[in-house]
């Protein structure tokens, strides 16, 4: 039994870091600024994210509340605003938020 338990809790240990980076995150939030062209948006607070170029921002407007999904915390390119920079990540999806 004792063998049992220290088997599961290595698999356990080498599964873990897979699961997390297969994980989905979300945000939620006010649309502060968009970028049809580079389809990326700035979300009230900061955040900034790039959607997929299938993903059509036409039907957003700026102080809409939307949900982004994401898959990685890694930033992946800087979006320049008025007065200062904030780190970017690529996002999956968007869609309306109640």
């Amino acid at each position: 039994m004792r063998t049992l338990f220290a088997a599961a809790i290595a698999a356990s240990t080498l599964i873990a870091p897979t699961l997390a980076t297969a994980a989905s995150f979300e945000s939620t939030g006010y649309i502060e600024s968009m970028n049809s062209s580079a389809n990326t948006l700035r979300i009230r607070g900061g955040d900034a994210y790039k959607l997929p170029s299938h993903v059509d921002l036409s039907q957003f407007q700026t102080g809409q509340r939307v949900s982004i999904s994401w898959n990685s915390q890694n930033p992946t390119f800087v979006d320049y605003g008025s007065d200062n920079y904030v780190n970017g990540v690529e996002a999956t999806g968007i869609r309306a938020a109640h």
